[in-house]
């Protein structure tokens, strides 16, 4: 069974209620979903990819938290290839018309032709939005439907 590959560019309890990452993986874990194999760097990526075909297993859907993930987002095309990803974007506040090497990434990325959500959380709705990602990575990992994933879309995304 192919299983999703989970990347927070941070560890530690700073801003703990923001890594939304770690939520969807503790709620997929009660749901007896295993192994959940999680990235800090691009570097883990690459060995969790390398570990997964050892044991004949794909990563299904790259699901990365994009805050503080500059640099990982630059070069998770080079090594991801094909496999869809699943973008969780912190909304900040930030003046207008400035724009973040992340908005940068995500407008390049709308374009490409990989399979490609994003959806946003902020403060206010990460243990939500995380439950809401949990459930529809349950149901894409046995359907493999794409659809189930971009559905995430339409969730609402106060900060």
């Amino acid at each position: 069974m192919d299983v999703p590959v989970f990347i927070e560019a941070w560890s530690g309890t700073h801003e703990a209620q923001l890594q939304i990452c770690r939520k969807i993986v503790a709620l997929l874990c009660r749901s007896g979903i295993t192994p959940l194999p999680f990235a800090n760097s691009i570097d883990d990526v690459v060995a969790i990819i390398h570990s997964l075909r050892k044991n004949k297993q794909a990563p299904a859907i790259f699901v990365v938290n994009s805050y503080w993930a500059e640099q990982i987002l630059l070069d998770l095309d080079a090594v991801v290839g094909e496999t869809p990803i699943l973008l969780l974007h912190r909304m900040l506040s930030k003046p207008a018309g400035l724009v973040s090497n992340t908005d940068t990434l995500l407008g390049l990325h709308e374009v490409s032709s990989r399979k490609i959500a994003v959806v946003s959380y902020g403060a206010k709705t990460a243990d939500s939005i995380a439950s809401h990602v949990s459930s529809a990575l349950i149901r894409y990992i046995q359907s493999q439907d794409w659809l189930e994933i971009t559905r995430l879309n339409t969730l609402p995304t106060e900060n």
